[in-house]
């Protein structure tokens, strides 16, 4: 069963979809930081899996195309706490996956009501400065990536400013990677479980690939 869901405070609002198989005690929440949607391979695949696995899923992006001036993280810390707190008193147990690079969203939210998180080939630190993929033109700031996604210059200040995060990754949180030996040395230096998914490309498209992703997932989940 999919149901759109409208969540709104004063502020804000969350409009995404939950999908249910059957009324779960257990919740996960898919997040993308910016210019994917939620009928992505990588959101309507989750879904699908984690409902026969007996959890329902509600699946949001961070993307606010229509109202760029209000594309800020913390907005988006807004519409992620605004979320969890939406479901923390109709679910026992609440997780989030998180897919892409950059991802203090996650680590700058409260995450109390949160049980564990999985962040997917997520960039290792978080002071990693973005100056130089960021580009301008005479109209607007953008990130050049697999496509020029517009930003603005609030975000573009959040993003020069941020500290590294990683001394907030803890027992809730699993790192697991597309294949990148560069990273090996650096993850076993650190105090925190991490995997990788063998000979994967970020977006996980090869569906070997997705299978092996969705299983690492699930077991440390459950």
């Amino acid at each position: 069963m999919e149901e759109t869901l409208k969540i709104v405070d004063s502020e804000n609002i969350v409009h995404w979809k939950l999908n249910s198989k059957q009324k779960s005690e257990k919740l996960i929440i898919f997040v993308h930081w910016l210019w994917w949607n939620i009928n992505e391979h990588i959101f309507f695949n989750w879904y699908k899996f984690f409902n026969d696995k007996w959890f329902d899923t509600f699946r949001i992006d961070l993307y606010r195309e229509i109202n760029l001036t209000n594309n800020t993280i913390a907005n988006q810390i807004k519409d992620l706490e605004l979320t969890v707190n939406y479901f923390k008193d109709k679910y026992d147990e609440i997780y989030l996956i998180w897919h892409s690079l950059w991802w203090p969203t996650i680590l700058l939210s409260d995450l109390s009501h949160i049980k564990k998180i999985v962040l997917r080939d997520p960039c290792l630190n978080t002071k990693m400065s973005l100056k130089d993929e960021l580009k301008y033109s005479d109209h607007y700031i953008y990130v050049s990536w697999w496509m020029d996604i517009i930003i603005w210059d609030q975000m573009e200040q959040e993003i020069l400013s941020i500290w590294d995060l990683n001394e907030r990754l803890n027992n809730k949180v699993k790192l697991i990677y597309a294949s990148n030996k560069k990273l090996f040395a650096e993850l076993s230096k650190m105090d925190i479980e991490y995997d990788f998914v063998k000979d994967s490309d970020h977006p996980f498209r090869n569906e070997w690939n997705l299978e092996e992703l969705f299983e690492k997932t699930f077991n440390y989940l459950q």
